[in-house]
């Protein structure tokens, strides 16, 4: 309950207000220090690439149950929810991971046709999967 901000698996931060959470402690007025704070704190961890406001992620209807921060790990490093104690970084079996920059590999064009796909970011193959099945793609959603 004292907690200012909550996080989920694997990178996604949460700030602890209302009316998400409804005897939450961060008022609106204090939501952008917060996100400055937390910001510089963690950019300045070797793990950490960037982190990223909502704003920037999300759009549409349901904008109000995204995260308010999103980590985004470092390259060479992958964020994994632990259960126990122990170290902050470890080595694991698994190797590699998705990121916002390199989350999708696409080898063919289904539609039969030889043309171009201009597909740099994965908002942009939700709109090419949509447009492939003929289906609605409403105006700011993402």
């Amino acid at each position: 309950p004292e907690a200012r901000v909550l996080a989920l698996d694997p990178t996604r931060l949460y700030f602890n207000r209302p009316p998400r959470f409804p005897e939450g402690r961060v008022r609106s007025a204090e939501a952008h220090d917060l996100a400055l704070e937390l910001t510089a704190s963690l950019e300045a961890e070797p793990a950490v690439e960037e982190v990223v406001p909502r704003s920037e992620l999300y759009t549409g209807t349901a904008l109000d149950i995204a995260p308010d921060l999103v980590i985004q790990p470092a390259p060479g490093f992958e964020f994994k929810a632990k259960f126990t104690s122990g170290p902050i970084y470890s080595s694991s079996p698994l190797q590699g991971t998705h990121t916002r920059k390199d989350a999708f590999y696409l080898v063919h064009d289904f539609s039969g046709r030889t043309r171009k796909l201009d597909i740099r970011d994965i908002l942009d193959l939700a709109k090419f999967v949509f447009r492939r099945f003929n289906l609605d793609l409403k105006e700011g959603a993402s």
